[in-house]
């Protein structure tokens, strides 16, 4: 192979890998979110997902390899009209674009709420003594996707964090985020 060839090769390598990547990657933490649709499990690399209202949606908290097992964790979701673009937060010292994507500063006009916790285990909604820990082989939350949603252009927002000390300056892993587009 020449040098012309073999860096298209790369090139191509790249890209194929760039685009096997989530839309909105977390970082890179040994906790993870496995989607279901209707009990059928997701396996898109975007985590970007189209929805029916009154789907049932169950996400599963996971440590595939076991370090986040027992920590404490919180999920949240915001509801956004699809096609928002979102900026990452990301934590000192860790490499953009992986982050948190949910927004609360009331800047972006795509964002229909703020963000909301559904599952409070590092009790950012206050005192949780009843907080959830990630459990070996996981911990399952499920829901209907509300009716109300259909036919807006609405997308639901969801992203979790957990407790992993010495991952970064604040000990916190973040999955993927993943949009549900609400038909």
């Amino acid at each position: 192979m020449n040098k012309t060839t073999l860096s298209l090769l790369a090139v191509c390598l790249f890209a194929s890998a760039a685009m096997a990547q989530a839309t909105w990657p977390g970082n890179a933490t040994d906790f993870e979110c496995e989607l279901r649709i209707n009990n059928v499990i997701d396996t898109t690399s975007s985590r970007v997902v189209t929805v029916n209202t009154l789907d049932i949606v169950v996400l599963r908290f996971n440590s595939p390899m076991g370090a986040t097992n027992g920590q404490f964790f919180s999920a949240f979701y915001q509801v956004m009209y699809t096609g928002t673009a979102l900026t990452s937060l990301v934590i000192p010292g860790e490499t953009p674009p992986g982050g948190f994507w949910l927004d609360n500063t009331g800047l972006n006009p795509g964002l229909v709420t703020g963000v909301v916790p559904y599952v409070d285990g590092l009790g950012f909604g206050g005192p949780n003594f009843l907080a959830p820990v990630l459990l070996p082989g996981g911990s399952s939350f499920s829901f209907a996707v509300p009716a109300i949603l259909g036919g807006q252009g609405i997308s639901l927002l969801l992203q979790a964090v957990v407790a992993e000390p010495g991952l970064n300056m604040l000990g916190l892993g973040i999955d993927d985020c993943i949009e549900l587009q609400v038909n």
